[in-house]
């Protein structure tokens, strides 16, 4: 499970994804927000970075795609 946490005129918004491919989709569409000052992802209490979210989304896809 993924935590999407972003710093919107100084509240805070927060959302939750199942998957790294629709945790890197809410990533986007938060940072787009007009007033975002931050945006983060979190999986199990640890921050995760946009290439590695972008990575973990890329690996979740050729799985699906492959039938594993």
């Amino acid at each position: 499970m993924f935590q999407i946490k972003a710093t919107i005129r100084g509240s805070t918004v927060k959302e939750a994804a199942a998957s790294a491919t629709d945790a890197l989709r809410r990533y986007r569409d938060m940072q787009t927000r007009p007033g975002v000052t931050a945006c983060s992802v979190m999986k199990g209490g640890v921050l995760v970075g946009q290439a590695e979210l972008v990575s973990a989304a890329k690996v979740e896809d050729l799985v699906a795609r492959s039938g594993i």
